[in-house]
């Protein structure tokens, strides 16, 4: 396989359920891996755990679920251990669920369209705000580490890092405006589209408020960068204004088609235009006293990123790698202490039997200095040290609940067996049967530990034979930036999500789905319903 990145790790995944018959086990210790592009398929019989299992993944258990052991990665988190709200960000955004009875994920009295639409929007929200929470940490980390530097050389850097701030505010306030205008032509276009397919299927209402509405919006979308003035696009404008309302009246189109084909034609073009580098243009207009032409975008890119390479970004590539080999160089020191505290407290771990009020304080002791350890300039999370917290965590909290539920179970399961064995005695045939005992393996529990200690030490081995390319390392972290700041006021607007809701479901094979968006569940057959949600968990388009 090209790329072996691990996207989600389940490993010794454990799950029953309370019942009033006793407890009932759902998942027996199932580990498995998914990596980047592979398609993972696990087969089972009705009853085996397969959706239990995917909806322990997307933690949406039932409240009789019980977690018996094991753990759930993704980027980095144990998603059996996550806060609701860290889980709401990854919930549909980052991992989706097709459920298999369409009907159970439908609400029955909401609009199709509706239904799809609410999360992107949602999350978009939420995307919106992570992009500006990384951007601003990542910024903050950049100020940091910087001690060989002179005063007079700290002061040069700040004012490189001021002046990357001032093209990024620059740059925020270009992009936003585009999207707007940009936006706004879409949904001009999509109303279009809308109206035009109504009017040749005789089923347009209301024309006179949405025509109205068509020419309002033709008018919000002129930017230098999405559609210039122009004498034949305002005649059309013009035209539609002055002939719709007799249109309404007569039921006659001709002449509203014809301005709505020449509208739809210029924002068509306009959509289909090269986007501006507005990081670039930012610079340009902030710091080069030159003119610029936004009719060939190309041209005009070319030129900006070539400006912004030689005046600026070159020599702030530099300036910044004696922060990022500081930031380095800080955090293996930080490493090197963990591993001898590390060494120091694995010895509370070798008792025979753990007490709570050694195990726990020395857990937390390990838990905060190994947290500290973790680069957060890195782009790319590092499994072993994301995880090892939740993980120790967990294992520790599970060693202590066996210690608490054992002797229970046990007791259980002897008075359960003694009564089943008094009615084989009598020559009679239960009726029912016990439930297992559910016996949390202590010394299992105590390896477990074991192994992820040996884990992160072999990790931080592996990272100590890293020669880091730190020239590259920064160019990844000034792009990244550029993407964080961009995707900051990249917001999804209702008619943004009803478009791509309309795109999606024509990919999963929804016919007029313009007209069928506006439908409930119960007006789409079972096939169709079950498209719908394929096409729910798309949307938000998760990793």
């Amino acid at each position: 396989m090209a790329n072996e990145e691990i996207k989600l790790k389940v490993k010794n995944l454990v799950l029953s359920f309370k019942t009033v018959s006793g407890k009932v086990q759902a998942v027996r210790d199932i580990s498995f891996e998914l990596k980047k592009g592979e398609t993972l398929a696990i087969v089972g019989e009705s009853g085996s755990g397969k959706s239990v299992t995917a909806r322990a993944i997307m933690g949406i258990l039932a409240q009789n679920a019980i977690v018996e052991g094991g753990e759930i990665y993704y980027d980095g988190k144990n998603l059996l251990q996550i806060k609701e709200d860290d889980m709401h960000r990854i919930r549909g955004n980052k991992i989706s669920m097709v459920f298999q009875d369409p009907m159970s994920s439908l609400n029955p009295i909401v609009k199709i369209g509706k239904q799809l639409t609410e999360a992107m929007i949602l999350k978009g929200k939420s995307r919106q705000r992570e992009c500006s929470r990384e951007f601003n940490e990542k910024l903050k980390l950049l100020h940091l580490h910087i001690d060989n530097l002179s005063d007079e050389e700290k002061n040069l850097y700040f004012e490189k890092l001021n002046k990357f701030k001032q093209i990024e505010t620059l740059h925020s306030k270009l992009e936003k405006k585009y999207n707007l205008a940009n936006q706004n032509a879409n949904d001009c276009l999509n109303e279009i589209e809308d109206a035009v397919f109504e009017i040749k299927e005789k089923a347009f209402t209301d024309g006179k408020m949405r025509l109205k509405n068509i020419i309002a919006e033709a008018k919000h979308v002129f930017n230098e960068f999405v559609v210039t003035e122009n004498d034949e696009y305002n005649k059309a404008i013009l035209d539609l204004k002055l002939k719709y309302k007799g249109a309404v009246k007569t039921k006659e189109y001709g002449e509203v088609l014809e301005c709505l084909d020449i509208i739809s034609k210029f924002l068509k073009e306009a959509l289909a235009k090269e986007k501006p580098n507005f990081f670039a243009l930012a610079y340009v207009i902030s710091f080069v006293n030159e003119k610029y032409d936004s009719t060939d975008i190309h041209t005009l890119n070319e030129r900006n990123e070539e400006l912004l390479k030689i005046q600026f970004l070159d020599e702030f590539y530099n300036d910044l790698v004696v922060s990022v080999v500081g930031t380095y160089s800080y955090y293996k020191e930080i490493v090197n202490d963990f591993k001898k505290l590390l060494s120091e407290k694995k010895k509370v771990f070798e008792a025979e039997v753990y007490e709570k009020s050694k195990i726990k304080p020395t857990m937390k002791e390990l838990i905060l200095a190994q947290t500290k350890t973790i680069n957060r300039l890195e782009l790319k999370k590092d499994s072993a040290q994301y995880t090892f917290a939740s993980a120790l965590k967990n294992q520790v909290n599970r060693y202590f609940y066996g210690v608490k539920n054992n002797p229970k179970e046990e007791k259980r399961f002897a008075k359960e067996t003694a009564k089943i064995n008094k009615i084989l005695a009598k020559g009679k045939t239960p009726s029912w049967a016990p439930n297992p005992a559910s016996i949390v393996d202590l010394e299992l529990t105590k390896k477990n530990i074991f192994i992820l200690f040996d884990e992160l030490e072999s990790r931080y081995i592996e990272l100590e034979k890293v020669k880091y390319d730190y020239n590259k390392i920064v160019k990844n972290l000034v792009d990244y930036l550029i993407t964080a700041a961009a995707g900051k006021v990249n917001k999804v607007t209702k008619n943004m999500a009803k478009n791509e809701a309309i795109k999606i479901m024509k990919e999963v094979g929804i016919p007029e789905p313009r007209r069928r968006y506006y439908q409930y569940p119960f007006e789409f057959s079972g096939g169709m319903r079950q498209r719908i949600v394929i096409a729910i968990a798309l949307v938000a388009n998760p990793d």
